[in-house]
């Protein structure tokens, strides 16, 4: 009994410790009164295919990701993160820094009573971006499950074992591309003078 509560707060340090020091931003974690909603790639290309007038698609990933992994052919780009730094060798990765014009970029760019469908890698980005905007009052916010890239392989014996190969929009069948569109592109400067009707 006493080494399971010993596991527990260890576990809860660690987690509390990841958080402070930012290896996960707390608004991640932070509750949220408002219920994030969620559909399919499928359910999100149908939606948008039924109401393109009404239905955007925003995806939040970094604009080399959306440049260089590709995006839904639709999909306006406003990063919820941007990058922040050099490489960063103990994390084994890029540091991202929240991007705090990210809520009044969507806000200029996109009327309030548009349905709001978000994209990003796997999930995780889409999920926090609703809950900031959906907090800053835009109703009608819905994130998109699976992201752009999918999960990850998890069988061992499959040649594309850890690689994002499982569903996601790019698998899916739905139209994807590399090309940049001037209209659909990120621009800081622009984003906050050009909202779409």
């Amino acid at each position: 009994m006493f080494f399971e509560r010993f596991k527990k707060t260890i576990i809860v340090f660690c987690f509390l410790l990841a958080v402070s020091f930012g290896f996960v931003p707390s608004a991640f974690t932070a509750g949220s009164s408002v219920e994030i909603r969620e559909v399919t790639p499928q359910e999100a290309f149908e939606m948008y295919q039924n109401d393109r007038g009404n239905v955007k698609i925003l995806d939040v990933r970094t604009t080399a990701e959306y440049s260089l992994i590709g995006h839904p052919k639709m999909a306006y780009n406003i990063p919820v993160q941007l990058w922040a730094g050099e490489y960063d060798s103990s994390r084994r990765d890029y540091p991202l820094a929240v991007n705090s014009k990210f809520v009044a970029q969507v806000k200029s760019r996109f009327s309030l009573d548009k349905t709001i469908l978000l994209i990003c890698r796997s999930g995780a980005r889409s999920r926090y971006a609703a809950k900031l905007l959906l907090d800053a009052g835009l109703p009608h916010v819905f994130t998109i499950s699976e992201g752009f890239e999918g999960d990850k392989v998890k069988d061992l014996d499959n040649v594309f074992y850890s690689q994002r190969m499982k569903n996601g929009w790019r698998l899916s069948g739905l139209p994807w591309t590399y090309n940049l569109s001037q209209k659909l592109v990120y621009s800081p400067n622009k984003n906050e003078d050009a909202q779409i009707n």
